[in-house]
C-alpha cells in the first residue's frame, strides 16, 4: 500500500507534473521503490474534510543532504523554476519549525505513476462545477450564459453529471474517469 505525502505548498507543480524532488524533514524510512500518493492535505484533516489525491508516484532516489547544498536545477526539479537557492531555503525554513540552512534533509525523487488528469497545457477544470477553464488561449468562460470569444482551443468537458443534471465536480470522482463532452453549447 501507497504512503500518503502531503503537497500542498507545490500542488500546482505537482499537478503540472514538473515537481520531481521534495525535500523532508524525516521521512528516514524510504526506500528507492516505494510508491507515495501525493495528496493535497494529509494531516489536519477536519472531519469530513475529504482526503484529495493528486498523483501516485514511485520512489528513484533517497539521500540525505544538507539543506543549503541545493542547485538552482535542483530547485527547478522541487517545482519553483523561478526562484534562486536561497529563495527556496528561506521559503523552506520559513515553512519548516526548527529548521536552518545547515539542517540536513532527505532529498527524495520520484517518478509520475499516472498521466495528468488532463494534457498540461490545453484544459484544466476549474473548481467550481459551473465552470471550465481554457488554459492554452487564457480564456475563461461559464456556464451561465456569458460568451466570451473563446477562439479555437475551447471544448466542453465534464466527468459525469449529478442527479440534478450538473457536471460533477472533479474532486470528488475517480482520477481514472474519462472526460465526456458537455452538453452545453
Amino acid at each position: 500500500m501507497a504512503r500518503l505525502m502531503s503537497v500542498s505548498l507545490t500542488e500546482p507543480a505537482v499537478v503540472d507534473r514538473t515537481k520531481t524532488v521534495t525535500r523532508r524533514l524525516g521521512w528516514r524510512m524510504l526506500r528507492v521503490g516505494d510508491r507515495l500518493t501525493l495528496c493535497r492535505k494529509v494531516m489536519g484533516r477536519r472531519p469530513g474534510e475529504p482526503l484529495i489525491r493528486i498523483a501516485e508516484v514511485e520512489v528513484t532516489a533517497v539521500s540525505r543532504e544538507p539543506l543549503d547544498a541545493i542547485t538552482p536545477d535542483e530547485v527547478a526539479a522541487e517545482g519553483f523554476p523561478h526562484w534562486t537557492p536561497g529563495e527556496f531555503v528561506a521559503f523552506f525554513c520559513d515553512t519548516h519549525r526548527r529548521c536552518t540552512p545547515a539542517t540536513e534533509v532527505t532529498r527524495i525523487q520520484w517518478r509520475y505513476l499516472d498521466s495528468p488528469p488532463v494534457a498540461a497545457g490545453q484544459l484544466a477544470l476549474a473548481v467550481n462545477d459551473r465552470a471550465a477553464r481554457i488554459s492554452s488561449c487564457g480564456t475563461y468562460c461559464d456556464s451561465l450564459g456569458r460568451r466570451w470569444a473563446p477562439g479555437p482551443c475551447l471544448r466542453w468537458v465534464m466527468l459525469g453529471t449529478t442527479t440534478s443534471g450538473q457536471p460533477r465536480h472533479p474532486l470528488y470522482v475517480p482520477a481514472a474517469q474519462p472526460l465526456e463532452p458537455w452538453g452545453r453549447s
